[in-house]
């Protein structure tokens, strides 16, 4: 009975496993912000929220707004972003806080504040200010409970190859080595396990560049990738869906707007054509992803025209990272130390498991009457692909 389960559970694993098949869906939702392009997006407890960008007439917009995916509608937090909002800015996630920050502004320039975004009390709070030089067009991602913030251009047009790392505890910035390639603005990041990955993007003089660099958090060293093997680009998106990485939707030198997105492989470490959707808008887009699924949508058609359609794509098959969001969560995720399991509602007496790919039972945690949060420590865990359950419910989660 017992491998009866297991191989059962591997069946309905396995859609996880790899990108494979999946689907497009032309999204309709309620009170649509207006269309924009370069806007930036974050993903926390998976709610996603999408901050300013540009008009067509290259204007700042300078609103707030949560996608409420299950309610198919827009809505703007009960709290407004209290710094500058301008193009190019950059945001990072660390555990169940947003952290928002540069930018430029026609009526300002260029920012160096950052703000904290407290996603579950909808609270900004100001942060340490950027030690490097004010910018916009950089980049950022986090890892390991830390944030990281380089490159970008600044009022003047000067380029930029430094780094940053955040320290949300201590609320802290320190310069860490500098990046290895050209400075550039308008270059992609993205986190993958315990690494930043970095690149593509344009030099002070708008050469178009393609070269892709990893940086690791814990030796605190950078390591050349592959080339971006589909050439050099820039305004392009970057994030990490359900534990992969994925670039794209950029405009493409020699060729003009590419509407094509592609998934890392890192045993080849090549990036592969997804599944196409022909209608993809261009470039300057924005992308909120949630557990299940991604929605790209707004950016440009051409240098004059903004879109306002909205795509999502989501997996074939059964996705376990669904069948629990009505009652439990866990953060961050991916993780490295430890998890917070939380339950939407206090429980009688129960028990959540931790559960690998196979099936095999890790860890029993028990819960008491009126218990409804947990914190599980995983230093006896390797990196991989595990899974919480919670009565009949599961939730994916990765261990970097």
């Amino acid at each position: 009975m017992k491998m009866k389960k297991i191989i059962v559970l591997y069946l309905l694993l396995m859609p996880l496993l790899s990108f494979g098949q999946g689907y497009w869906t032309k999204e309709v939702f309620a009170n649509n912000p207006a269309g924009r392009s370069s806007a930036i997006t974050f993903t926390c407890l998976n709610r996603a929220f999408l901050l300013g960008g540009g008009d067509s007439s290259f204007n700042t917009v300078e609103d707030f707004y949560e996608l409420d995916i299950n309610a198919k509608s827009w809505k703007k937090p009960k709290s407004n972003y209290p710094g500058m909002i301008g193009a190019g800015q950059v945001a990072f996630v660390v555990d169940s806080f947003a952290y928002v920050g540069l930018g430029y502004n026609s009526n300002y320039g260029c920012s160096k504040e950052f703000y904290k975004y407290d996603v579950i009390n909808d609270a900004f709070t100001k942060i340490a200010a950027f030690p490097g030089a004010a910018r916009f067009e950089g980049v950022a991602f986090s890892a390991n409970g830390k944030g990281y913030v380089g490159l970008g251009m600044d009022d003047f047009g000067s380029v930029y190859s430094d780094f940053y790392e955040y320290d949300p505890k201590a609320n802290t910035w320190k310069k860490i080595v500098d990046f290895p390639g050209t400075a550039r603005y308008s270059g992609v990041a993205t986190s993958f396990r315990e690494n930043g990955i970095v690149g593509l993007g344009a030099t002070a003089a708008s050469t178009v560049l393609n070269d892709m660099y990893a940086y690791n958090t814990i030796s605190r060293e950078w390591k050349k990738l592959d080339d971006f093997n589909v050439g050099g680009r820039y305004e392009n998106v970057a994030f990490t869906f359900q534990g992969i990485p994925y670039i794209g939707l950029g405009f493409l030198e020699a060729v003009g707007i590419d509407r094509k997105l592609y998934q890392y492989d890192s045993f080849s470490g090549s990036w592969n054509l997804m599944e196409i959707n022909n209608n993809f808008i261009g470039f300057s887009s924005s992308v909120l992803v949630f557990d299940d699924l991604f929605v790209v949508g707004f950016g440009k058609k051409n240098n004059t025209v903004l879109n306002t359609d909205f795509y999502s794509f989501k997996k074939w098959g059964l996705n376990l990272s669904t069948l629990g969001n009505k009652s439990i969560q866990v953060y961050p995720n991916p993780c490295s130390s430890q998890l917070n399991i939380k339950l939407r509602e206090s429980q009688s007496e129960s028990e959540i498991s931790i559960i690998d790919f196979s099936g095999k039972l890790l860890k029993d945690i028990k819960l008491k009457i009126g218990d409804n949060e947990v914190v599980v420590g995983l230093d006896d865990f390797e990196q991989g692909l595990y899974f919480v359950k919670f009565k009949d419910q599961y939730v994916r989660f990765v261990k970097n």
